[in-house]
């Protein structure tokens, strides 16, 4: 099925960040992002609670730093699958509670939707670095007994920015 939106600043960078970070989709081809986004958002609903939309709908989303936002509205045609476009359309009915919900909304909950499950997964695969306090000088002994005595300047110079860092 085509569709047309008229998409604004804001819609066009969750669109861009959407194309930047999934892997299935092709650079120049972020229009299949909204294609991808329906049929995920489809089959994430067959999993999601029977409240995921309101959620999803009252839940900022904001674009990563970064992406290049493309500047004003533009009208934006693109194929959706018909089937999953329909089910989501009629999720969105259901759970929302509207009687003709219109295409533009339906369309921009499933870019919000994609954009949330991808910057989840992308926090959830990193890993967590804690910050803990270094004795410098043991450091820097310990690797003394180890390395060649040629590094010894390589060490003093770490040594020297420990101590700047700490002076911070």
């Amino acid at each position: 099925m085509q569709k047309s939106i008229r998409m604004s600043t804001f819609d066009q960078g969750i669109l861009q960040a959407i194309a930047d970070l999934d892997y299935r989709i092709e650079p120049g081809h972020e229009v299949e992002a909204i294609n991808l986004a329906v049929v995920d958002l489809d089959a994430y609903l067959k999993e999601a609670g029977s409240n995921y939309l309101v959620t999803l709908n009252t839940t900022k989303v904001d674009i990563p730093k970064g992406i290049n936002v493309p500047e004003g509205i533009r009208t934006t045609t693109f194929n959706v699958d018909d089937g999953a476009y329909e089910r989501v359309f009629e999720a969105v009915k259901k759970q929302m509670g509207l009687v003709k919900p219109r295409a533009s909304f339906v369309i921009r909950l499933a870019l919000r939707g994609h954009l949330q499950r991808l910057l989840g997964n992308a926090k959830e695969s990193e890993p967590e670095i804690k910050v803990t306090s270094v004795d410098g000088v043991k450091l820097i002994s310990r690797l003394a007994e180890v390395i060649q005595k040629n590094d010894i300047d390589k060490i003093r110079r770490i040594k020297d920015i420990l101590e700047m860092e700490e002076d911070k």
